[in-house]
């Protein structure tokens, strides 16, 4: 299932030693392939620090799984390969370097200059 089923809501979350962590409940209403029985799906996941999934909690109703549900969170996916220099912030060329280090050699000179500001300022300077 992709994320995009699902019904995504921030339901709290608080400052913590490496920044904010948000908690977020998913949830998902559906019908087996098989058998036409209606299924809920129901996540919290934590994002802890920003843009790491630090901890997810499921629960599947009407139905029995294999195995447990789980999230797994690829931003390199759904982020990287959308990343527009042209249009980009600071904060979303720090994540495509992340994720692709050849995002350095393309970003201007001018936006280099704007990353390492950020850089300074997330760490406080």
């Amino acid at each position: 299932m992709d994320i995009c089923d699902f019904e995504v809501e921030c339901v709290g979350g608080d400052e913590r030693g490496m920044g904010p962590e948000s908690i977020y409940e998913l949830t998902m209403d559906t019908e087996c392939a098989e058998c036409d029985n209606k299924i809920a799906f129901n996540f919290t996941a934590s994002e802890y620090p920003i843009d790491s999934l630090n901890y997810v909690e499921s629960e599947v109703s009407d139905a029995i799984t294999e195995d447990e549900p789980y999230i797994e969170y690829l931003p390199e996916l759904y982020e990287a390969q959308y990343l527009d220099l042209a249009t980009a912030s600071a904060v979303e060329i720090i994540r495509g370097i992340q994720y692709d280090k050849d995002v350095l050699r393309d970003i201007s000179s001018r936006q280099f200059e704007e990353v390492v500001a950020e850089l300074f300022r997330s760490k406080g300077y």
